[in-house]
């Protein structure tokens, strides 16, 4: 690649906050429709279970397509794909139907998801990933903050049929994008080995071992997030009597929170240890941002604390992404990808459910005073051995190229 290409990175981070705000918009009417429904609970976590599990249960499958077909292709058939489903759901109102059709569309998220995120080091170099994920994380966060507002919306005027359609258009608006784009990661077929040459090991993020250290920080951090996402509006709106506005006020200071975070770890140039530190930093920052905002008497109080949360998730989201980037392969940056997206996506079920159990035992504040609080500790107890592991890789790297220099001067 000559010269990097933002253009590109612009028009895949605006489809992208159009596919999320569209995601969001559906999500939430077909929740409030099941509610008018008289569904109960269980329906409606079956509904979110259906987004979150297929980018888990598949990340093997989806990265290899990631990596093995062209990416503008998958875009191009797959985008379509979902809007069909989209469309589907405008025919039905039966709760099962609703579900499945959910679950399909999440499979078209769990087969793009890497293939977008491995097209950034792709588009501008592994080195501007940071910068590109925070253009990307601006437009996803403004899609995700209007979203429900939207929704709520759209759903008082003509019920879940316009934000469905809206949806729909939105899959198309990312067909037009990958039909644009020139950027692709096209179908490479390994290279044939030698008779009595050692087989080709497949790449596998688990024998990476600080990145495998660093994305179990990141489950556990996103999983306390998650149980904050459930706790908190039972805590704003119950424990601290605070209106609704206020609860808007306090999750909209998380979005806000989290884009400057993306653009904070986007700022210099650094090495894969330095991204780790702030891997580290922002994982610190999540845990900290819950935990005082558990402890708040007022519910403005939780404002900063969110911010502060936001900003934590923001730089962690930016330098996980560039770890991966960074680390794996460029031919397997599919498969890392779609394994960190398997990660979060399984994290994110996981504070689903153990939230629900939680909140039945113990008061929201506890709940969030509980999930920051041992986040951060798990996060303490685990940046000491994976930040010297990956010093001293950084000083064999070092000392290598020291050596390969002495030789080349000296040859």
């Amino acid at each position: 690649m000559d010269e990097p290409r933002w253009n590109e990175v612009y028009l895949i981070a605006s489809a992208r906050g159009i596919s999320v705000c569209g995601d969001l918009l559906a999500a939430t009417a077909l929740a409030i429709v099941l509610q008018q429904q008289g569904a109960g609970g269980y329906t409606v976590a079956a509904l979110l279970l259906s987004a979150a599990l297929p980018p888990v249960l598949l990340a093997r499958l989806t990265g290899r397509i990631a990596d093995r077909l062209d990416s503008r292709r998958i875009i191009m058939a797959v985008a379509p794909l979902q809007a069909l489903c989209c469309l589907a759901m405008l025919t039905t109102s039966v709760p099962g139907m609703l579900i499945a059709l959910n679950a399909l569309l999440a499979c078209g998220v769990a087969v793009t998801q890497p293939v977008f995120a491995a097209l950034a080091p792709a588009m501008v170099g592994v080195d501007n990933v940071p910068r590109a994920s925070a253009i990307t994380q601006t437009f996803t966060s403004a899609g995700m903050f209007a979203g429900p507002v939207l929704a709520g919306v759209l759903v008082s005027i003509d019920g879940p049929r316009l934000p469905l359609v809206l949806d729909a258009a939105s899959f198309l608006a990312i067909a037009l994008v990958g039909l644009v784009i020139r950027t692709s990661r096209a179908h490479r077929q390994p290279a044939p080995s030698a008779p009595h040459s050692p087989p080709v090991v497949a790449y596998r993020v688990r024998d990476d071992r600080v990145l495998l250290v660093a994305l179990v920080m990141v489950a556990a951090v996103v999983a306390a997030a998650n149980l904050m996402d459930v706790a908190v509006v039972f805590f704003v709106r119950g424990t601290l009597h605070a209106p609704a506005s206020m609860y808007g006020l306090v999750m909209g200071s998380w979005m806000l929170g989290l884009v400057f975070g993306a653009w904070a770890a986007a700022r210099g140039r650094t090495d894969d240890h330095g991204y780790l530190v702030r891997l580290v930093a922002g994982l610190a920052l999540v845990s900290a941002g819950i935990l005082a905002g558990g402890t708040v008497s007022h519910a403005g109080w939780a404002i900063p604390a969110f911010v502060i949360g936001g900003i934590g998730n923001g730089m962690l989201g930016s330098a996980a992404g560039t770890l991966v980037a960074r680390r794996t392969p460029e031919e397997a940056r599919g498969m890392g990808f779609a394994t960190l997206g398997a990660v979060i996506n399984g994290a994110m079920v996981a504070g689903f459910l153990i939230a629900g159990g939680l909140l039945e035992v113990i008061s929201p504040r506890l709940v969030l005073i509980w999930s920051g609080a041992s986040a951060l500790v798990l996060v303490l107890a685990s940046a000491v051995p994976v930040l010297t592991m990956s010093r001293r890789q950084r000083h064999a790297a070092d000392d290598s190229l020291t050596l390969a220099g002495a030789a080349g001067r000296n040859g």
